[in-house]
């Protein structure tokens, strides 16, 4: 009780662990002004000039922080004061945007470069200047409905800017179907090495390699094996699939090896 009006109420408060509105409540119960404290409580008069001006003005007014007046102003659900130099957009203004670059707009118009992005988004007009496209409403549904990858692909973006705007949306990513393993996909692991038995049965390699040693199957990926003039003659000249089984290889391997030689894919011919 001794300490009411000595300090702020912020230090009070922080002293005897108690919070901010119940020492300031506390000591105007008990009629003790505040004259010790950097802060100093508001009045009605006062509370009643927020949001007639700028905070900056108001703040000026009073002789307080123009943090202090904005903190005020919101904590009592009181609009900021609009801005006298804010002018509305028109329709022929709008019919600008897209047609040329923000900065000409921004010139012609006499506006700020940061007004005209900001419109620009908000109508969804691209930008001609860019080569970014806007995500249709098409490719929203079809976001979580396969794994990120695959749908980049097939909607020509790239991984990235389908994940952030899949995360964006709130949709949750791709989960697969947890894969039933039966005899016939067990005895692969007796011909192919596991990115290959991976690949045929569109599983994970973490998720072959602990299937295989739950079985205690022995391991057929190759490693170290130098490579000879002769398969390098192969590289394609048939399927990468193909070729890796023809000379017991990953598929991965025989990829990046043809990848690593500036050989390209074997190509069909019509």
């Amino acid at each position: 009780m001794a300490l009411l009006g000595k300090f702020p109420d912020v230090q009070v408060a922080r002293k005897i662990g108690r919070s901010y509105d119940t020492v300031q409540a506390k000591r105007r119960a008990l009629g003790i002004s505040n004259s010790a404290g950097i802060l100093r409580d508001w009045t009605k008069a006062e509370d009643t000039l927020l949001g007639t001006a700028s905070d900056e003005i108001i703040a000026r007014r009073l002789r307080r922080s123009e943090n202090s007046v904005k903190l005020r102003r919101t904590r009592l659900g009181i609009r900021a004061a609009r801005n006298p130099k804010h002018r509305r957009w028109t329709q022929h203004e709008d019919r600008l945007l897209g047609r040329y670059s923000d900065a000409q707009v921004a010139q012609r118009l006499k506006r700020s470069l940061q007004s005209v992005l900001h419109r620009r988004h908000k109508l969804r007009v691209p930008n001609p200047n860019s080569t970014r496209r806007f995500w249709t409403k098409v490719e929203d549904t079809l976001l979580g409905t396969m794994p990120d990858e695959a749908l980049a692909k097939r909607l020509n973006r790239s991984k990235k800017a389908t994940a952030w705007r899949r995360q964006y949306k709130g949709i949750p990513s791709f989960m697969r179907l947890r894969h039933q393993w039966t005899a016939n996909d067990d005895k692969l692991f007796d011909k192919l090495p596991d990115s290959e038995v991976a690949h045929r049965l569109d599983v994970s390699v973490s998720s072959v390699v602990h299937r295989r040693r739950r079985l205690g199957r022995p391991s057929l990926n190759v490693r170290g094996r130098s490579w000879t003039a002769e398969e390098h003659a192969l590289l394609g000249t048939m399927p990468d699939r193909v070729l890796a089984e023809r000379l017991n290889r990953s598929l991965a391997s025989i990829r990046g090896r043809r990848n690593y030689k500036g050989v390209a894919g074997y190509a069909m011919s019509s």
